[in-house]
């Protein structure tokens, strides 16, 4: 059949599976056939595939976020060169494999077996060159085991393939946002209400549901079910409302009412209530009704659950109401960290509230360290902000040790705060994916940690499985323009950016990577037309200083666009001193007025040492320091500041942020007359 291979099809045993063909989007070829072979050979060597697991998603989180493990940790006696052929035939990029069977046989047969060495525990068999008799009968060899797999394999994977059942297909289910029928205020307490039960049903074995940014987006829609259900590739729909009737009495109880209905559709037929029941509790009982619509949205789509499982849906994040109230409220402020960074200020609050009512909240001590995390970054660097993220972390992780959220904020505090270290990243996400495969955040995290890292061969597919678990995330399809942008794959970063100020259009990452798109192919009058449609989407004021403050794009803007930008206040820059001072630093000078660029280089100096002193580990702030020092003519103290930013963030550590250090550096030469090398640095 001719469908059964065509893009966008996905049929195989899992663990066998390549990951273009597990991707089910990419066309496969000799090369797939030849990772399966690898698969099987591997399993027959150590006794187990190298990414087992029962079903799809299970083996693409492993093969995303875990890295290959040699098969000479099971067997030692495996010779290096066997091992290396598996490791180039089970490369997670089609490219990197073998272009052909032949290729691949001869590589397992040409190591272990061409050099004649005696292989330790194969029953004393020594392995012989092609071509030469074995003296003996026997248990085979390694090398006898090489040549006849490769032999009888494609074969018998053919047959493999054709016989083995394929897996039960989740049940794919999008938890709308649920109608608040309260007062306007408490609407982030319905909002919270089916985040948590989407968090729920998200643990279930069989249940595939649709992420959180992608049902948002439904908020008040008037669509019919049909048109959603398409929209969003599935086949369930979970609806509520929600009324939460405060107490008008002291000591009187609260009480919520919450009316859940799950919607079946199907092609060409109108949408159907499966179930539909009300539920009214005392407040206090809250999470008992987030367990039980759970226990019957899983009975209604005929997921078996377990005594196990039953209690872990049971569980109550905490025991405090208030405690419980204050996080929901950090919740809708930091909008899963997406917040600028007053936002962030408003979430930290609500969130410090809620452990001080709950000392041992686990999940608002990990979204309190995401938080600072986040603001940390985005803000002047501040040490006792980034102790404080810290100390959050460490506390999500004493009460949760194996929470995958404890894992994401980990993984976001050592990508972030300094000393940063990607390797302690990449392996907090891998083991927060390894928990729970279809959390978009944690893949994109991984996939992020992977593209500092260095490991791009794995990043875009990474964030391809994660688009499609959450079509409609932006941080998804930015991270992924991003991708494209650094590959040179511009036609590919279009598109992807594209999407991205579809889902976003007054964000302003998604308008600087437009703009750096187009530079990056050379092309201005694109670049400045790009600005010009991101001031009418979100406004010049918020543009113009964004622009300025990241990736030094401060050039690209017109004359008229620059002098706006040097009319703006320090407000406009999150009261960021050295960082306006250095902005009006640089479009003074570049608009050739020395004395004003003197005088704010000066201004920036102050500040940006002052935020240096405060934070001497951040690698960033020593190099737009240096800056700074350069634009005055302190030639020894900017280079000294530059070359102590790129030892505290080598390219060894960071590949993508380290290189923007080093590129400040270049500047300085620059600025200070070593023209040479700047050269030599780039």
């Amino acid at each position: 059949d001719e469908n059964i291979t065509k893009g966008g099809a996905t049929m195989g045993t899992p663990a066998y599976m390549s990951p273009e063909q597990a991707d089910g989007a990419m066309a496969v070829d000799a090369r797939t056939d030849i990772y399966s072979l690898a698969v099987v050979l591997y399993e027959m060597l150590a006794g187990a595939p190298p990414y087992p697991g029962t079903t799809a998603m299970s083996v693409i989180a492993k093969w995303l976020s875990e890295p290959l493990p040699s098969v000479r940790a099971a067997r030692p006696e495996v010779p290096e060169e066997v091992d290396r052929a598996l490791r180039r035939a089970l490369s997670r990029s089609a490219g990197g494999r073998f272009g052909t069977m032949a290729q691949f046989a001869r590589a397992l047969t040409g190591g272990a077996v061409a050099q004649g060495r005696r292989v330790a525990g194969s029953s004393g068999l020594e392995v012989k060159p092609v071509g030469t008799p074995l003296r003996h009968r026997g248990p085979a060899s390694l090398g006898a085991l090489a040549i006849a797999l490769a032999l009888i394999t494609t074969s018998f994977f053919a047959w493999r393939h054709r016989s083995a059942p394929p897996p039960p297909s989740p049940k794919l289910l999008a938890v709308l946002p649920f109608e608040n029928l309260g007062d306007s205020a408490d609407a982030y307490f319905a909002d919270g209400i089916a985040n948590e039960l989407r968090s729920k049903l998200s643990e279930l074995s069989g249940v595939q549901v649709i992420a959180r940014g992608s049902s948002n987006q439904y908020r008040g829609s008037t669509k019919p079910p049909e048109e959603i259900a398409r929209e969003l590739g599935v086949s369930y729909l979970l609806t509520a409302t929600v009324q939460w009737d405060k107490a008008q009495q002291k000591g009187a109880p609260s009480r919520v009412r919450v009316i859940p209905e799950l919607v079946e559709v199907t092609p060409q037929h109108a949408a159907r209530a499966r179930w539909q029941h009300p539920f009214d509790a005392a407040l206090t009982d809250v999470f008992a009704v987030q367990a039980d619509i759970a226990v019957k949205v899983a009975d209604e789509l005929g997921v078996v659950l377990g005594d196990s499982v039953r209690r872990r849906l049971a569980v109550a994040p905490t025991d405090n109401l208030a405690a419980h109230d204050e996080f929901l409220k950090g919740e809708a402020e930091a909008q899963e960290m997406k917040a600028d960074n007053a936002g962030l200020r408003r979430a930290i609050a609500y969130y410090e509230r809620a452990v001080e009512l709950d000392s041992s909240f686990a999940e608002a001590w990990s979204q309190l360290s995401r938080a600072r995390t986040s603001l940390y970054s985005n803000a002047v660097p501040d040490s006792a902000l980034a102790e404080a993220a810290r100390t959050a972390a460490d506390r999500a992780r004493a009460l949760a040790p194996n929470d995958p959220l404890t894992f994401l904020a980990a993984g976001d505090l050592y990508s972030s705060v300094p000393p940063t270290d990607n390797r302690r990243a990449q392996a907090a996400y891998g083991q927060g994916v390894r928990l729970a495969p279809e959390d978009v955040d944690l893949l994109s995290a991984a996939a992020s940690a992977s593209f500092v890292g260095g490991q791009w061969d794995s990043v875009a597919a990474q964030l391809q499985h994660a688009l499609q678990l959450d079509p409609h995330s932006f941080t998804v399809a930015r991270r992924l323009a991003t991708t494209r942008l650094f590959f040179r794959e511009y036609a590919a970063a279009d598109s992807a950016i594209e999407r991205a100020i579809d889902l976003a259009p007054t964000n302003p990452q998604a308008a600087l990577l437009q703009v750096m798109i187009a530079v990056a192919r050379g092309d201005l009058p694109h670049a400045r037309a790009a600005v010009t449609a991101g001031a009418g989407r979100m406004g010049a004021t918020t543009l113009y200083a964004f622009l300025s403050m990241y990736q030094d794009l401060y050039w690209v803007l017109d004359d008229a666009q620059q002098r706006q930008t040097l009319a703006l206040p320090p407000s406009a820059f999150d009261d960021d001193r050295g960082v306006w001072s250095l902005v009006r630093t640089e479009l003074y000078h570049l608009r050739g007025d020395s004395a004003r660029a003197l005088a704010y280089a000066d201004s920036a100096r102050l500040a940006l040492a002052a935020q240096s002193r405060a934070a001497p580990e951040d690698a960033q702030r020593h190099a737009i320091l240096g800056v700074a020092l350069a634009y005055l003519g302190w030639k020894a103290e900017a280079i000294r500041e530059g070359r102590r930013g790129a030892e505290l963030l080598p390219i060894s550590q960071d590949a993508i942020n380290a290189a923007y250090v080093e590129l400040q550096l270049a500047r300085i030469y620059v600025l200070t007359g070593e023209p040479d090398q700047a050269v030599e640095l780039l």
